[in-house]
């Protein structure tokens, strides 16, 4: 049992209720951030991969393109330039989820910004529902579930998200693998652990992650950041750190990381390369580096100081290490430094911090997105 940690003992009355209120709290939440965002037109890609249809099913032959091409190579089918092999992320769940709403409410460009509202609720939830899973040990963990995603619920990140199409496949990614993380949770922690409908939670978990992975690359972080709360489930329970995971959960384990593998080898095979999209203008390798650790720190900022995120392609490339590159390395050495020390000594903070870290790797170009920095990755 945690320092500090003395739950009262458990009343399934009292918890469901406390479940229920906080799910009306957070559901209002979303509505009123994103209310003024429903009404309009259809803006930005949306006139292309939805009203001219590039990024939807439009035939039989269209289905077998969604397994083999990029969502580049799958929009320039109709009529642009062939891009390069490999580029762009896979999206076939976000295309899927493209044909349904318009099969369901073709121009209605409202419906679609509603769907985007419930896929950002999704998340809220799933958000929650894991901090829940998560902190179940701790005497406040859900009132602090709670704040995390109320936090998150209206957090300018998301604004650049919900309106346009272009911001689906993070949504659908996100939403995704965030549930199955909930369902990795629900797996016994350690060995004492009650055991029940494992089979059903890891079936569960795999199709999740697997329509994730399908909706865009940035899912890819998912089975590091599960290793990661296994990890701290074990020594919340005071037990040996990895060592300390159930059977149960090494097996989640291996399965997501092998899932994970194999889509990275299905790139290579179907899609003519691995994509990533890393590939900074810079003179060099060293030169790419300065550029990715202050982009960074600008996630950083547009996390931690939040602003309406503005999409630029103007973002300034690195011509040569200065002060800012120097002093973005240092940053981020004493970071990773801070976060060790946090988790080897078992602080709450260091469990955020870490997972603030490995969610920003997909907008530093080491998974395959749309382009080297996305604020939408965040």
């Amino acid at each position: 049992m945690p320092h500090g940690s003395q739950p009262r003992p458990p009343n399934p009355a009292r918890i469901a209720a406390t479940r229920k209120r906080h799910l009306l709290i957070l559901a209002v939440l979303v509505l009123l951030t994103y209310l003024s965002a429903l009404p309009g037109h259809f803006i930005w890609t949306d006139q292309s991969y939805l009203v001219a249809g590039e990024q939807r099913v439009q035939s039989w032959q269209d289905l077998g393109d969604l397994l083999r091409l990029t969502a580049d190579q799958f929009r320039a089918r109709l009529d642009g330039p062939p891009p390069a092999p490999g580029s762009g992320s896979w999206e076939a769940t976000t295309t899927l989820d493209y044909s349904l709403g318009w099969t369901l409410w073709g121009k209605c460009a409202s419906c679609f910004r509603v769907e985007g509202v419930l896929w950002h609720l999704l998340t809220v939830i799933g958000l929650y529902a894991l901090g829940r899973n998560l902190l179940a040990l701790q005497r406040r963990g859900a009132r602090t579930a709670l704040w995390a995603a109320m936090l998150f619920a209206v957090h300018s990140i998301g604004v650049s998200l919900i309106p346009a199409s272009n911001g689906r496949p993070v949504l659908i990614a996100t939403a995704l693998a965030l549930w199955s993380l909930v369902l990795f949770t629900r797996l016994p922690a350690t060995s004492h652990s009650h055991r029940k409908h494992v089979l059903r939670w890891l079936i569960g978990m795999l199709v999740l992650f697997a329509a994730a992975l399908g909706a865009s690359e940035v899912a890819l972080v998912t089975p590091p950041v599960a290793l990661l709360l296994a990890w701290f489930a074990s020594q919340e329970r005071d037990r040996p750190g990895l060592r300390g995971i159930s059977s149960q959960r090494q097996l989640a384990l291996v399965l997501l990381f092998a899932l994970a593998g194999a889509l990275v080898l299905y790139r290579i095979l179907a899609f003519g390369g691995l994509g990533w999209s890393g590939d900074y203008p810079g003179h060099s390798t060293f030169d790419s580096l300065g550029t990715a650790l202050r982009l960074f720190w600008e996630y950083v900022e547009r996390t931690l100081l939040p602003g309406e995120p503005i999409l630029t392609d103007a973002w300034p490339v690195s011509r040569g290490w200065q002060a800012g590159e120097l002093a973005a390395l240092l940053g981020v050495i004493l970071w990773l430094a801070l976060t060790g020390m946090g988790l080897w000594r078992r602080h709450p903070a260091a469990l955020g911090s870490a997972w603030f870290l490995l969610w920003s790797l997909p907008g530093s170009g080491l998974l395959p997105v749309e382009r080297y920095y996305s604020e939408a990755a965040l």
